[in-house]
């Protein structure tokens, strides 16, 4: 009876290890974990965010932290479809600091020239489980670096006749020519540009919007040319003000004509610019 009691006891604790045996090997193991941080802009410090939005030039700081269970096997970090300089980082080259490393941390800077959105994506492949991964994903959006123009500048133009001797009708800065009186009877004159072309705001409110250097040469580059029948404006009551772009010496202007006295011998067109 003894016998069969120490056979009965035996049996169960061998069901017993074997039940607890099969449990610790079926306990799922946790995925890896990434902790991205980043840095640039109008942040201040690191912070934990997924999309940050930056000017070009500004530098950007990236601090990820991979965390695996067991042994990490292999970080990729790649811009778009791109490898990050230095990654992939993978254990079996002695990539980490020791191969049973289990969390690793990688931080680095870059400083972007062109505007637009840069999808980051970083992977660890878990060594233990090749079958787990962490996955995140970063969005930096670059945008132009805005330069705002400098204080207008006014100036005069005076045309005293067919002959311009005196040179005081051209101001080769700005690249604007007090051309012709059209009209003698009303005071209707022409103004032109001696370079590419003049670019004709009908609007005072886009005239208004353009208040940095990036702006302006989109502006003038997207631009239509105007002729010299587009900028013939009126003196006196009837003056109303023109609102255009202009490009010298591969500097641009934004300029208003601002007045225009008409006098016979002596006229003058007023004028503010700003580059």
């Amino acid at each position: 009876m003894k016998k069969v009691s120490f056979l009965i006891v035996a049996a169960i604790m061998a069901v017993s290890s074997v039940f607890v045996s099969c449990t610790k090997d079926d306990d799922p193991a946790a995925a890896p974990t990434i902790q991205a941080l980043l840095k640039g802009g109008t942040t201040t410090g690191f912070t934990e965010l997924t999309e940050l939005t930056v000017k070009v030039g500004e530098p950007v700081s990236f601090q990820v932290t991979y965390k695996a269970e067991g042994k990490i096997k292999q970080i990729d970090f790649k811009v778009g479809s791109a490898n990050v300089d230095g990654f992939p980082k993978v254990s079996d080259k002695g990539d980490f600091k020791s191969k049973s490393e289990i969390s690793y941390t990688a931080t680095f800077d870059t400083t972007f020239v062109t505007a637009g959105t840069y999808t980051y994506t970083t992977l660890i492949t878990d060594q233990q489980s090749p079958s787990l991964n962490a996955t995140t994903t970063l969005t930096i959006k670059v945008e132009a670096a805005t330069t705002p123009l400098e204080a207008a500048v006014a100036f005069d133009l005076t045309y005293t006749g067919t002959s311009q001797s005196d040179g005081k009708n051209i101001n080769s800065t700005y690249d604007v020519k007090f051309a012709a009186i059209t009209d003698a009877t009303t005071g209707k004159i022409s103004v032109v540009t001696t370079g590419d072309k003049f670019v004709k705001l009908t609007a005072k409110a886009d005239f208004d919007a353009i208040t940095t250097k990036e702006g302006l040469k989109a502006a003038y580059d997207a631009g239509a040319a105007s002729g010299i029948a587009d900028f013939t404006v009126q003196s006196d009551a009837k003056f109303a003000a023109v609102y255009f772009l202009s490009k010298s010496n591969d500097v641009y202007y934004k300029i208003q004509m601002t007045n225009l006295k008409f006098n016979p011998g002596n006229n003058v067109a007023s004028f503010s610019a700003q580059k």
